[in-house]
């Protein structure tokens, strides 16, 4: 018949430490297998400046001259009709007048972006009749989208000498 004599707690049946052992073996092939794999933060897409236009249309509007960009604008911007309608004349004018301050001043495609959305928004609120004060906040609330984030270049297009 077998052994009757008392285990300790620690001590194991011969089977029970073979299993044991086969355990430690088979998590430590799975370990060395699995390569480790270093979290990388994701990167912050700054969308500010391609709110209105994307990066492609900028990059083409900034290689047309001012006379060959307004049809161009007029058709991106929906403001048909800009020989006879007096207010989509004026609103493509002066889409075209910063598009060429930005061809002038050599701003980069996102900075170009990005001066096209404040002024964009920058206009609605006016339209609306918002008050000074609302038009400073909601625009400073607007280029501080990005305030929380970790990367301090997602608004580097507002600082001279970055494009």
């Amino acid at each position: 018949m077998g052994d009757k004599r008392p285990r300790s707690k620690t001590q194991r049946s011969p089977s029970s430490n073979s299993l044991k052992a086969e355990r430690q073996r088979s998590q430590s092939k799975t370990e060395s297998q699995t390569p480790e794999v270093e979290a990388t933060p994701e990167p912050i897409e700054n969308v500010l400046p391609w709110d209105i236009l994307n990066k492609d249309q900028i990059t083409e509007l900034l290689s047309l001259t001012p006379s060959q960009m307004l049809p161009k604008l007029c058709t991106l911007l929906k403001s048909p009709n800009t020989h006879v309608n007096l207010k989509n004349s004026i609103k493509a004018d002066l889409y075209l007048l910063l598009l060429h301050f930005a061809q002038q001043q050599h701003f980069s495609e996102e900075q170009a972006g990005a001066l096209v959305t404040l002024y964009h928004h920058i206009l609605n609120m006016v339209l609306e009749g918002k008050e000074l004060m609302n038009l400073v906040l909601e625009t400073s609330l607007l280029i501080d989208l990005q305030e929380g984030a970790e990367d301090r270049d997602a608004v580097g297009f507002l600082l001279p000498g970055s494009g």
